[in-house]
C-alpha cells in the first residue's frame, strides 16, 4: 500500500472517530451547534474524500508516464539508438 492510500486512511480514520465524538455529544445534550458542526465535518469529509481520489488518480496517471518514458529510455539504450528527442552519439573517436 502507496503512502498516500495510508494518509487517506489515516484522515478518515481521525474523521470517523470526530464524527463519533460529535455523535456522542449530541446525544447526551442535542444542541443545534453541535449538529452543525457534525454537518460540516461530513461535508468536509466528502471533499476531502473526492480530493485524495482525484490526487490518487493523477499521481497513478503521471508515475504510469514516467515508467513509460523511463522503460522507453531503457530500450532505446539497449538498443544503441538515441533517445526520443536526443541526437545519436558520435562513434568517431579523437
Amino acid at each position: 500500500m502507496g503512502r498516500l492510500d495510508e494518509a487517506r486512511e489515516r484522515l478518515e480514520a481521525a474523521i470517523t472517530k470526530l464524527e463519533s465524538a460529535i455523535e456522542e455529544k449530541t446525544a447526551r445534550d442535542g444542541s443545534d451547534e453541535t449538529l452543525a458542526a457534525l454537518d460540516l465535518l461530513r461535508r468536509e469529509h466528502a471533499t476531502l474524500k473526492q480530493t485524495t481520489e482525484q490526487v490518487t488518480d493523477g499521481l497513478d496517471n503521471v508515475m504510469g508516464q514516467v515508467r513509460d518514458l523511463l522503460a522507453e529510455d531503457n530500450s532505446s539504450k539497449k538498443s544503441g539508438t538515441a533517445a526520443a528527442g536526443q541526437p545519436p552519439a558520435s562513434s568517431t573517436g579523437s
